[in-house]
């Protein structure tokens, strides 16, 4: 599922920008958290810096759909 406003969830993770305003283009795949919701459905803990190719990956997958639906 992808959100319009910097979230995608792929399985049980959940790949968000903290602030939901930020239009994408002016984010960066370093500014996003990570959370697990099959473990932490509260989204406590940011699992982020712990899993860097996976924020990567979903960064370049959502700039990939954004570029081709032109997301607004």
């Amino acid at each position: 599922m992808v959100h319009r406003l910097n979230a995608l969830r792929v399985d049980d993770w959940k790949w968000i920008h903290p602030d939901r305003k930020t239009p994408f283009e002016k984010t960066k795949p370093r500014e996003y958290e990570l959370y697990d919701l099959q473990k932490d459905p509260g989204e406590q803990t940011n699992l982020a810096a712990e899993n860097q190719n996976l924020v990567d990956k979903l960064y370049q997958t959502y700039q990939k759909f954004d570029q081709e639906i032109k997301l607004k």
